[in-house]
C-alpha cells in the first residue's frame, strides 16, 4: 500500500530557485521511493491562478491532514506553512522538519519541535533529505 507525502514548503516570499528548481528535484525524488505518492500544491494540480482563497485553503488542509507523512521545509519564513505545521501538529500525525544548513529557524518553532518530540533534520542536498525519509517512511502507518 502506498504512503503519502505531502511537502509544506514557503512559495510566496521564497526565491524562485527554490519554488521553481528545489521543490521539483525534492518531489522527482521522493517519487522514486517505492510505495510513496507525493501530494502536490493546489496550483500544480489546477493551474497558478486556479481556484478562490477558501478552495486553495481547504486543500491544504486536507493534504496536511491526511498525508501519512507531513515534511516541512522551514528554510523561509511562510505563514502558509506555519498554519500547515501547526494543522499537522493537532492531528497528531507525523512530521519531519527540515533545515538547510547555515540557515537558522524561529525559537517559536525551534520550541514547537522540541517540545513535540521532533528533529530539525538539517541538510546540505536534496539527497539528505531523501535519506532520512527513506529512514522514517517504516515507522510510518499507511
Amino acid at each position: 500500500m502506498n504512503k503519502s507525502i505531502y511537502v509544506g514548503m514557503a512559495l510566496t516570499h521564497a526565491p524562485a530557485e527554490y519554488r521553481d528548481v528545489f521543490q521539483i528535484e525534492l518531489k522527482e525524488k521522493l517519487r522514486r521511493i517505492p510505495n510513496v505518492e507525493v501530494l502536490d500544491f493546489f496550483w500544480v494540480v489546477r493551474g497558478e491562478h486556479a481556484g478562490t482563497n477558501p478552495e486553495v485553503y481547504q486543500w491544504d488542509k486536507d493534504q496536511t491532514e491526511t498525508a501519512n507523512l507531513f515534511i516541512a521545509m522551514v528554510d523561509y519564513p511562510s505563514l502558509g506553512l506555519g498554519m500547515e505545521i501547526m494543522i499537522r501538529h493537532q492531528s497528531g500525525k507525523p512530521v519531519l522538519f527540515f533545515l538547510e544548513q547555515e540557515r537558522r529557524a524561529s525559537r517559536m518553532l525551534l520550541g514547537l519541535i522540541e517540545q513535540s518530540g521532533n528533529v530539525l533534520h538539517q541538510y546540505q542536498s536534496v539527497d539528505d533529505i531523501i535519506q532520512v525519509v527513506v529512514d522514517q517512511l517504516g515507522r510510518v502507518r499507511a
